[in-house]
Parts: C-alpha cells; structure tokens; sequence
C-alpha cells in the first residue's frame, strides 16, 4: 500500500512539472516510473489482500459478515455499491454478482457463510447484538477502498499507456490534473481500510479469534482502564495529534521545496578538469 502510495506521489510530482511547462522530460521519466512501480505493487497487493480475506474469513467471520452486509447464511455476492438497511437487515443495490464474493475468498462460486444471526447463536459470538453492530458503516468503508482500488488501477494504466505512445499526455491536460489529484486514492483506500479493521472487530476490542486461546476476548464496553481517566486519555490523543500536525507540516514544507526547485542538474566540472582542457582547446581553434 505504502509502495503504491510513493508512487502515486510520483505520478503527482510529474504532472505538476507537465501542467507548469516545467522540467517536461524529466516528469514524463518520473510519471513512466510512478505508473509502472504503481502498477506491479497493486498487482502485488490483489495477492496479499486475497489471503488477507482468507484470514478474516476464517478468524473475523463477524467482520466478514458486516463488510458484505450478510445477516443470514449465503452465499455472499459480490456488490460494487449499496446500503445496508440495518432495520430490515438486508443490502440495498441495483446491483450485484452472485456468488462474487466466494469466488474471490475460495475460488468457488457456491461456498456458503454464516451471517450476524446465526453467529450470535453460538457460544464464541454469544456477546454480540446484531441491532447494535455498525454494519452500514463497515460495508461502505470496505467497499469505498475497494472502489479506491479501482481508480488506481485505471489511473495507472493511463499513464503507462498515454506516457508510452509518443508521450501524448504532455497535451492531455485532464489527465495531468487527475495524477495531480491521484495520490489521494490510495490515501483514502488506507484509512477506509483500517476503518474496515477496526470498526469491524466491534463490539470487542480483543477479538475472540478461532485460532487464539479460548477465554481469551475483551467486549469494548468493558475496555475501562483503572489507573487512566478520561481526561488524561484525551490529553494524550490531543499531544498525539498535535506531533503529527507538525511533522506533517515540517514535512509538506521540505517536499515543496524540493519539488519548487525541481530536479538538480549535473555538477558543474571542476577547475583544471578534462573538460575545462578541452573548451580551452575548442576555443583556441
């Protein structure tokens, strides 16, 4: 994620130079780049991010549940956009592909998945109440960084193929401002994905996992420190964001100057130099 995130910051730096006239060859090597690095790395991550389904389908299956709004056992479709209606515990969408979402966990189209309701009728998932669960939040999260997913993979592809064709997108202004506005893409999908993972682990705050000890789980209502209070915990998060506020700054200020000055050129040769002999000898002619 942190691999597509560089280069999408690259794929940004190069459009700034294109849309500025500045630096033109240079940001078509930096946009060529960014593309393909941006590319292979979300290749990379489809793998990744299917073993990581796996995992949760297996240790989470009350997260899997709520990121595919299932209440009741099914076969989970593959949804590209929806609502969940917690009321009538079902997915509000034009439309959907049956069976998707097995396929891409276990590459069958008919494995079956407990949904909420059945999940809190078990001793393991006993403490759960499906009115209470955030599930149209998870469902929307997840697929908000799968859409996010999307945008990166179309956005890449572009610039490989327009940078590549005789460069045709020095003259494709709306292309530059899309890479100038790409990095946001998988920004987004990285916070809406931890979003996914931690909203949906509620309502524990220690998740009881299938392969961890028995016993062994803590419900966040009961997640109440003895010896931290309120306001100590708010003063910390405050300093917590206050630090980050100003590295964020420190660094937006250090890139921008390095991206205001653009690429450093080839040194200049020194005095008494092979090259300095050799003007001398082009001049004396």
């Amino acid at each position: 994620a942190l691999l597509i995130l560089g280069a999408f910051a690259s794929l940004a730096v190069g459009a700034w130079y294109l849309l500025r006239g500045k630096h033109a060859d240079f940001a078509m090597k930096t946009i060529r780049v960014g593309a393909v690095v941006g590319i292979v790395a979300s290749c990379a991550l489809i793998v990744t991010a299917h073993s990581s389904a796996v995992e949760v389908s297996q240790e989470q299956p009350t997260k899997l549940a709520m990121m595919e709004g299932m209440y009741n056992d099914e076969v989970p479709p593959l949804y590209a956009f929806g609502w969940v209606d917690e009321e009538s515990q079902q997915v509000v969408t034009p439309f959907s592909i049956p069976g998707g979402t097995s396929f891409l966990a276990t590459g069958t189209w008919d494995a079956q998945y407990q949904g909420l309701n059945s999940l809190a009728q078990t001793e393991k998932y006993g403490d759960m109440d499906v009115a209470d669960l955030p599930v149209n939040l998870v469902f929307q999260s997840y697929h908000l960084m799968v859409a996010m997913y999307g945008l990166i993979m179309i956005t890449a592809i572009l610039a490989v193929v327009f940078s590549l064709r005789g460069g045709r997108i020095r003259s494709m202004r709306w292309l530059q401002k899309l890479l100038l506005v790409s990095p946001l893409f998988p920004f987004i999908a990285i916070q809406v994905g931890w979003i996914t993972a931690e909203v949906g682990r509620q309502p524990w705050v220690v998740y009881p996992s299938t392969s961890g000890p028995d016993g062994v789980s803590l419900l966040t209502n009961n997640a109440i420190s003895q010896s931290v209070s309120a306001p100590e915990l708010l003063l910390t998060l405050a300093l917590f964001a206050a630090v980050y506020v100003f590295l964020f700054v420190g660094w937006a200020r250090v890139i921008s100057g390095f991206i205001k000055r653009g690429p450093v050129g080839d040194a200049a040769p020194a005095a008494g130099s092979a090259d300095d002999a050799t003007a001398a000898v082009k001049e004396g002619e």
